[in-house]
């Protein structure tokens, strides 16, 4: 003889007639509890949802047992087993939910409750999204959490009981209470009574460039996809979208649009922005626009050149794909003048953090040197004193004068 919680006692013994009539009866209490909850919005109380649902399966061992249905009785008993598991998920969900809340109000709440008590609600909603009546009661459940999070982090901004006057402590409060206290994911200005105040993160377009991908990942798996704020992965996905080229968008169409997974979301992103087809030729194109690094560089040539390897090298980290540097230093090398060559390095192969090595040295002694030196020895520098130069040579001068006067004006000879 089985026992359930409610105290039903199911017979080993029992006749079919008996085993049907506790079929309709059972068929009969779940359609009532599928109505008050999904039709009404009445939540059942969750001891009886779990008594049912333990009556119901064990009525199904017990059939299978005794083989005293025919078999189209079995399916149509077996097709209330998606019903159950949903009014019992649905009546889990709310009481979970509200035993967080009981905490809160009682203030023995601690952080993983939350926790918990957040994630609740974000399955909450998906489970009861076509129930218009469950989400005006979860819309208000999520209101009061909220709220009593928010008097809970204040309270914690409290200073440290008396005769303790450790500064640290207080400061790791006041950050503490700053971090968690924003009830909105979208609400990055609300500002707790104490705390510093900022504006609100405001997230750029994506421009498609493979280089700047890496970027754009920690982006948004910072703002977006690890941010407890932002309630649902739906919601996370459509940011993410929003955030791409309109010409790209399409490349997350086929990902789940009702539960979609994040991994799954990154994968997509890694494989058509961060693999190695895009990444190299990428990486190739901004090398060749880069400014040649002369045989006298200036700090701005040196800069740049500079800035331009170690981009190479983060890019090739952050991707994955350092085993494609060899391919990039031809085009490196090619930007530098050949009188640098025998400074780069000590080995016969040259490696991309050798390169980066000597650009670094090169650009912090012009930068260090032209600090040192004084603009006006610069200038003086580059003006020296012009010489004067004597010329003692003969000139031949060509004189002429008029066939009909004197060539030296004394009126005693002609010119001619």
């Amino acid at each position: 003889m089985v026992t359930t919680r409610s105290g039903r006692t199911y017979d080993t013994n029992m006749t079919p007639e008996e085993i049907k009539a506790e079929v309709k009866r059972i068929k009969a209490e779940i359609r009532l509890a599928e109505n008050k909850i999904k039709g009404l919005g009445e939540l059942e109380d969750h001891q009886d949802m779990k008594r049912l649902s333990n009556e119901y399966y064990r009525l199904c061992n017990k059939i299978i047992e005794s083989n005293a249905l025919s078999t189209a009785e079995e399916k149509e008993f077996d097709s209330f087993k998606p019903i159950i598991d949903d009014i019992l998920r649905i009546s889990s969900g709310f009481a979970i939910i509200n035993n967080g809340l009981d905490r809160l109000r009682k203030k023995e709440a601690i952080e993983y409750d939350n926790k918990i008590t957040r994630k609740k609600l974000d399955d909450m909603k998906v489970v009861v999204s076509c129930i218009p009546n469950m989400e005006e009661q979860l819309v208000e459940l999520e209101r009061q959490f909220i709220l009593l999070s928010v008097e809970q982090d204040d309270k914690n901004d409290v200073a440290p009981s008396e005769g303790t006057t450790d500064a640290a402590t207080t400061s790791s409060s006041n950050q503490t209470s700053y971090n968690e206290a924003q009830p909105f994911w979208w609400d990055y200005g609300f500002q707790p009574r104490t705390g510093p105040k900022i504006e609100a993160k405001r997230l750029k377009k994506y421009d498609g460039d493979p280089i700047g991908y890496p970027v754009f990942r920690k982006t948004i798996s910072h703002y977006l996809i690890n941010n407890p704020q932002l309630r649902g992965n739906l919601n996370k996905l459509m940011e993410i979208r929003d955030l791409l080229p309109e010409k790209h968008q399409y490349i997350l169409d086929r990902v789940d649009q009702v539960e979609p997974d994040m991994a799954e979301v990154l994968k997509i992103l890694d494989s058509h922005y961060g693999g190695r087809s895009r990444v190299i030729p990428a990486l190739k194109a901004r090398i060749r626009a880069a400014v040649r690094l002369p045989l006298r560089p200036t700090e701005k040539e040196w800069e740049t050149m500079t800035e331009t390897v170690i981009l190479v090298r983060n890019t090739l980290r952050t991707t994955g794909l350092e085993t494609e540097e060899f391919s990039l230093i031809s085009p490196i090398m090619a930007k530098i003048d050949r009188i640098h060559f025998t400074n780069i390095g000590q080995e016969e192969e040259v490696t991309l953090k050798q390169i980066e090595d000597y650009l670094k040295h090169g650009w912090n002694r012009e930068r260090t040197i032209g600090s040192q030196i004084d603009p006006e020895d610069i200038a003086a520098a580059n003006n020296p004193r012009k010489s004067v130069v004597v010329n003692n040579r003969n000139k031949n001068v060509m004189v002429s004068s008029a066939k009909t006067k004197c060539l030296f004006q004394d009126g005693v000879a002609n010119t001619h």
